[in-house]
């Protein structure tokens, strides 16, 4: 968990890990690690090993990039301009 935490950290930024909650659960004999993640009231960027500032959003059960137009249309539709 601790582990994880910190690559959040590097890639979102201490506010945006502060929504989240690790966890190891067992299920059927196996450790799994559960991440909940809670509502951001602001956008947040992701820093991924091909670019500095990636934006995703989730799209039914994947979550996906979206280019600058998109991005900016999304965030004044989800939080105000």
């Amino acid at each position: 968990v601790n582990w994880l935490t910190t690559h959040l950290i590097t890639a979102l930024g201490a506010p945006a890990v502060m929504r989240t909650r690790a966890r190891i659960v067992r299920d059927q004999g196996v450790d799994i690690c559960r991440l909940d993640v809670g509502r951001s009231t602001r956008p947040v960027w992701a820093k991924t090993s091909k670019a500095a500032d990636v934006f995703f959003v989730r799209m039914n059960n994947s979550s996906r990039s979206i280019d600058d137009g998109e991005r900016d249309e999304y965030i004044a539709q989800h939080w105000g301009s």
